[in-house]
């Protein structure tokens, strides 16, 4: 699985930081092709993300 993070911090005056981070989890969006199904399905059998691709900004503000 491949992620993209970036994040950039700003500084708008005095010892305020703004960091804003844009992202992307599993940009080719993989999953597993083979998940078994029904009543005899093997629950332990899981190795792909557990995410589909996922976009995602956040902004932090610290005083």
């Amino acid at each position: 699985m491949v992620n993209l993070r970036i994040k950039k911090n700003i500084a708008p005056g005095g010892d305020s930081n703004l960091a804003v981070s844009l992202g992307l989890d599993n940009i080719f969006n993989s999953f597993q092709k083979d998940l078994d199904c029904g009543a005899d399905r093997d629950s332990d059998y899981i190795y792909g993300p557990a995410k589909p691709r996922t976009f995602f900004i956040s902004l932090n503000y610290r005083i």
